[in-house]
């Protein structure tokens, strides 16, 4: 009898349970700090650059985008004038277009950064990167080595 009581028991309370604990994960992402990435889109552009619209969706921070293997900000602006870092930001809610001079033909992997800070600290709770993509760079300079005659 006691058995029946506790089976018919849990029978309400598991479902009860369950409804609760999905409700918590929802609300706990919330208050986690962390800013979204940023939106960015990016393009190969003439003569070995990389170009990257720069989308801060965040009402706080910074965004950026920067080469993924070297950490090299984006820094050149439309005209080909070399920005500081700080200036190729895109504050909250802002848009940023910004190019990387690669100076190579070839695949060059490129990232969209977040923080609250530039450049963000490793253990910066803040922080986030939008997907890794590989743009194809052509029309680079070849660099001449050697001497001819």
């Amino acid at each position: 009898m006691v058995q029946r009581y506790i089976r018919k028991t849990l029978m309400y309370l598991i479902p009860a349970a369950g409804v609760i604990g999905m409700a918590i994960p929802g609300t706990a992402g919330a208050d986690s700090g962390q800013l979204l990435p940023p939106i960015v889109e990016f393009s190969a552009q003439n003569g070995g650059y990389v170009g990257a619209k720069i989308v801060n969706q965040n009402d706080r921070g910074v965004c950026w985008a920067e080469n993924a293997d070297t950490g090299a900000v984006f820094t050149i602006g439309a005209q080909f004038h070399d920005f500081g870092v700080e200036e190729s930001v895109a504050g909250p809610g802002a848009t940023q277009h910004k190019s990387l001079d690669v100076d190579k033909n070839g695949p060059v992997r490129v990232v969209g950064r977040c923080a609250e800070h530039l450049p963000p600290a490793g253990d910066d709770p803040s922080a986030s990167a939008s997907e890794v993509v590989t743009v194809e760079v052509t029309g680079a300079s070849v660099p001449l080595f050697g001497s001819s005659g």
